[in-house]
């Protein structure tokens, strides 16, 4: 019987793996046709053109100094986005006065396009932390909603059972509260990071930010420089794909806190 679960279990990795990597091969097949058909370097580069670009970059340090300035910026604006919406959420959570406060500037944030932001807040802020802000803004009401419905989905008959039983509020806390919302929060932290990512770059572009892939994928703009343009955006994906990855390897081991 373990041999079977075991087997099973290494067939369904497998698949899991396999689907994936056929999806991105059939993209890539499909772009390889495309290009082939147009035949036209400006508007769809070959995969080897990109490949070269990618390779350039790999060995630059002035990419590398661009990568490290946008993860960071996309970090900072996360972790500020996640605390203070969290911190609201469980303010709003105890707080009903508060809670009906913040309803309309949470909807009305979520509402407003994301474009429409990122264009106002890099004419409002330096270009440095203009993207940072966008980031933010976009950021902290889904934050604020995804900890708030964590918080709703809360059995109150165990708060019910911890007085009873007179349950520290520590222990109510650690063995109650904490185990059943953070595997919720933090699996949605994982979108919310990725997103960051795309959102500081999309600011970063827009408010022409020195030493940034956002930046970076400007000048490539400016230059009509396709294959590059193309290698900066695979190399972004990639980046985000990696990040996401990472935070909902975090989300899988907190499951285990249950």
């Amino acid at each position: 019987m373990k041999r079977t679960d075991g087997q099973t279990a290494v067939k369904s990795a497998l698949i899991n793996l396999l689907f994936p990597l056929v999806s991105v091969a059939a993209m890539i097949a499909l772009y390889a046709i495309a290009a082939a058909v147009v035949g036209e370097s400006l508007v769809l580069p070959k995969i080897s053109e990109i490949l070269k670009e990618a390779g350039k970059l790999a060995v630059s340090a002035e990419f590398y100094k661009a990568l490290v300035f946008t993860l960071l910026r996309a970090l900072a604006a996360f972790a500020a986005a996640f605390v203070v919406g969290s911190a609201l959420a469980v303010a709003a959570n105890r707080l009903k006065p508060l809670k009906k406060a913040l309803a309309p500037i949470m909807t009305f944030l979520r509402a407003v396009p994301t474009m429409a932001v990122i264009f106002l807040l890099t004419l409002w802020f330096r270009s440095v932390f203009a993207p940072v802000v966008v980031a933010f803004t976009v950021l902290m009401p889904l934050s604020y909603s995804q900890t708030a419905a964590a918080l709703a989905s809360l059995d109150d008959g165990i708060f019910e059972m911890c007085k009873v039983y007179k349950v520290p509020k520590k222990k109510v806390l650690t063995k109650f509260v904490l185990p059943q919302i953070v595997p919720q929060i933090a699996d949605s932290a994982a979108g919310n990071l990725s997103f960051g990512v795309k959102l500081v770059i999309a600011g970063e572009a827009l408010a022409q930010t020195a030493a940034s892939l956002g930046g970076a994928l400007n000048l490539a703009n400016i230059y009509i420089d396709t294959a590059r343009l193309l290698a900066i955006t695979l190399i972004a994906v990639a980046v985000c794909f990696a990040v996401e990855s990472a935070v909902r390897l975090v989300a899988l081991l907190s499951r285990r806190w249950r």
